[in-house]
């Protein structure tokens, strides 16, 4: 992403049956949140969970349905607001201090 610098690798994979896309961003607000947005995207598109093995956005385990995902876990607007300061707000609410999106 020329704008912020940041970044996102995907390896997509076939192991046996099953068809894997994994996702590995630049450690930054942007870079995870774009990140968790196309993984996102992908399960939806392909009709696959979202497995969430290093954020624990919710609770229950790693592995989820997309459009439970993007209800619990989605910002409200706020003005003014640029794309990283957004993409820091998404992420905290993750934070072990304050578990705020339960399953």
């Amino acid at each position: 992403m020329p704008a912020t610098g940041d970044g996102v690798r995907l390896m997509v994979g076939e192991w046996g049956y099953e068809r894997s896309a994994v996702f590995s961003p630049y450690r930054t607000w942007v870079g995870v949140t774009v990140a968790v947005g196309l993984a996102l995207a992908t399960a939806r598109l392909a009709g696959g969970r979202y497995v969430d093995e290093q954020i624990g956005m919710l609770t229950g385990g790693p592995d989820h349905e997309p459009d439970q995902v993007i209800h619990r876990t989605r910002l409200r607007r706020e003005p003014g607001d640029g794309f990283p300061a957004r993409c820091e707000a998404y992420l905290r609410q993750f934070s072990p201090e304050d578990r705020s999106v339960q399953q």
